[in-house]
């Protein structure tokens, strides 16, 4: 990689005007995970030639992979423009199926399975050979988290038919460990155990496809398989413990009353995530939260950070995590001296601030202090595994990370001088 970046600067210095060393410049940024860069390599490429169809190729994969790292949805819709210029008229060469194929998993991103479903169905019309392989597993994905799960094993049956491959036979397990769950939740173990011997021979790694699927609103009754024996014989707890978290943002109060009259030991825990309660606080899961507290899960024990139930809930401001927050007290009691962030203006995931005086310290390594009159993109919460501090996480804009910034929790008067703004003019831009 650095010889060829190295190749790309002499050809750029050689010819400042040559699009396609630009091109190739800004994919060697994407490799590197430097997306931003990567976005204003392509930038001036398209200043140069606009025409090109790799430039749409990868400036729509930089700007996916932005939205998809920010969970901006302007990102996104910025990558489908990309993509969408790349395809003319109907999908019948090579350029056209990639750009069908790679606009179709932002769909899939943004939760539009049908139009992915329908650009995929478009593509495969003129493709053969490895390639519809590779596109029939990419629809079986569409399917399989749109709910379809009939017609997703029959799409990657087909692909495999076509090409065996390691991503194709990972999709195969994943379908059936969706059938198998069903099943198994619906009482019709002897379909649960085919489907599930079936997952177990077509792909090694099914705790991985277990958490992917356990993650999707429409495939997560897959969490079911923990009760099939061979499951609990081949992983012990880990079944239970990685689909339980990885569901948590989307199980339902009736699902948590049947795994608990199953049996199901709801505070067993994840390495370096914690229990199904913790897990679904993380993702502000209220009536998953309401419905844990009210079946009795333990609430003494502590995150694999060190940190209590009420400390987790001190990471977010959203409507959600306050009322998580206020039933986390209504059980446990508010200790000594308790003081909630929100009363202070904890920031919101997505919108502007503006530092009336410096904010933050640097007791820890990688904190950043926001400067009097910066202006930031608040983003994700974060946790410092300390009690007495309240982490955040800011953005420059959409695509440019800023720094952690930590108050303590005996400065939490410091947020007041977090004024919200409106987004500044550069903010509706889709490139540095």
């Amino acid at each position: 990689m650095d010889a060829a970046e190295r190749w790309v600067k002499l050809a750029i210095e050689a010819d400042p005007k040559h699009a396609n060393a630009w091109v190739v410049y800004g994919q060697i940024k994407y490799a590197r995970s430097q997306l931003a860069q990567s976005l204003e390599m392509l930038e001036r490429a398209e200043s140069l030639d606009p025409s090109s169809v790799k430039l749409r190729l990868r400036k729509g994969a930089t700007l996916s992979a932005l939205g998809a790292q920010s969970g901006d949805p302007d990102l996104l819709d910025a990558a489908i423009r990309e993509y969408s210029k790349a395809i003319t008229g109907p999908i019948d060469d090579g350029n056209e199926r990639l750009a069908a194929s790679e606009l179709a998993d932002v769909y899939s991103i943004k939760g539009d399975f049908k139009s992915a479903v329908g650009l995929l169905s478009d593509a495969l019309a003129s493709s053969a050979g490895p390639e519809k392989a590779r596109l029939l597993d990419h629809r079986a994905k569409a399917y399989l988290f749109d709910g379809d799960t009939e017609a997703a094993l029959a799409d990657i049956r087909a692909a495999l038919a076509q090409m065996d491959f390691g991503v194709g036979r990972d999709t195969l397990s994943m379908v059936l460990l969706v059938k198998s769950g069903t099943a198994m939740r619906d009482g019709d173990h002897d379909s649960a155990r085919a489907f599930l011997d079936e997952a177990f021979s077509a792909a090694p790694d099914l705790l991985r496809n277990l958490s992917t699927v356990a993650s999707g609103p429409k495939t997560f009754p897959a969490m079911y398989t923990i009760f099939e024996p061979r499951m609990k014989s081949a992983f012990g707890d880990l079944p239970a413990a990685y689909s339980f978290c990885f569901a948590a943002g989307y199980i339902s109060s009736g699902d948590l009353k049947r795994l608990k009259k199953m049996g199901a030991n709801l505070d067993v825990a994840l390495p370096h995530v914690g229990t199904l309660l913790h897990c679904a606080i993380d993702r502000n899961n209220v009536d998953a939260v309401r419905t844990l507290l009210d079946l009795g899960v333990d609430t003494r024990i502590k995150h694999p950070n060190g940190e209590t139930l009420l400390e987790i809930t001190l990471n977010g401001n959203d409507p959600e995590k306050k009322e998580i927050r206020k039933l986390i007290l209504e059980k446990v009691g508010k200790p000594a001296g308790w003081q909630d962030p929100a009363d202070f203006g904890l920031p919101v995931k997505g919108r502007w601030y503006k530092a009336e005086r410096d904010i933050g310290t640097t007791s820890s390594p990688n904190a950043k202090i926001i400067p009097a009159g910066m202006t930031l993109l608040a983003t994700d919460d974060c946790s410092t595994g300390r009690k007495n501090e309240l982490c955040m996480v800011f953005n420059r804009n959409a695509y440019t990370f800023y720094g952690v910034v930590i108050v303590p929790m005996s400065r939490l008067q410091d947020l007041k001088a977090l004024r919200e703004v409106p987004p500044p003019p550069e903010a509706s831009r889709t490139g540095p």
